[in-house]
């Protein structure tokens, strides 16, 4: 699930207790930020924003497999020197926090950092649930596996809000085809659980139960 943009610094895990070692920057939508095969040489901490991973598979087809949003970190493999699995591009405008994987590593291990290591420890594990929860996407009917999707990244498909991507890159995460997609989409919208001429969700709950299979 997306969680709420970072405010400010002093409301961030990172940098509420003392100085922080990442540096902001803003990234426009479309920009890629790190490369499948490629060994990062910084961590991402989003800030604000969506950014799409995205991985190449043996066909040469690219296959959107997860978003992130903000407080999700990115390009923890490049700390044990490891290439990235993912290409990741940011789909709307987003502004990341940055900090060098050699840095991380020295820093996070000296006392005069614990309240460092301690927060990116948090993250870190939070990351990894939301790695188990992109993999529960793509398990069961397709029905499932959408309305699981709208409650998970419900902000996302407000009405009013442009969307970071397109119904190609939901099917693409959800492990489904396009046609699938809309077809679960108009059986949810005859359930009344979201909108027919507009995609809003109208009830969570209901979503929810489908999403685990209960209806």
């Amino acid at each position: 699930m997306l969680g709420k943009p970072v405010e400010s610094c002093d409301r961030c895990e990172l940098g509420k207790n003392g100085p922080c070692l990442f540096r902001p920057k803003k990234v426009a939508a479309g920009t890629m930020v790190a490369h499948q095969g490629e060994v990062s040489r910084e961590v991402l901490f989003v800030k604000e924003g969506v950014l799409g991973l995205a991985a190449t598979d043996a066909a040469g087809d690219e296959v959107l497999t997860s978003v992130r949003g903000p407080r999700s970190v990115i390009g923890l493999e490049g700390l044990s020197g490891k290439p990235s699995p993912f290409t990741v591009t940011a789909l709307d405008d987003a502004t990341v926090c940055t900090l060098n994987t050699s840095r991380l590593s020295r820093e996070t291990g000296l006392d005069t950092q614990k309240t460092l290591s301690s927060a990116f420890l948090g993250l870190v594990l939070e990351e990894h649930a939301t790695a188990l929860r992109d993999a529960d996407l793509r398990a069961g009917l397709s029905r499932t596996r959408v309305a699981r999707f709208l409650v998970a990244y419900s902000k996302l498909v407000k009405p009013g809000r442009k969307a970071a991507f397109s119904k190609s890159h939901v099917a693409a995460l959800l492990g489904i085809r396009p046609e699938t997609l809309s077809r679960s989409l108009r059986q949810l919208a005859e359930e009344g659980l979201i909108g027919s001429d507009r995609l809003e969700v109208l009830d969570e709950a209901g979503l929810a139960e489908v999403g685990r299979g209960a209806r």
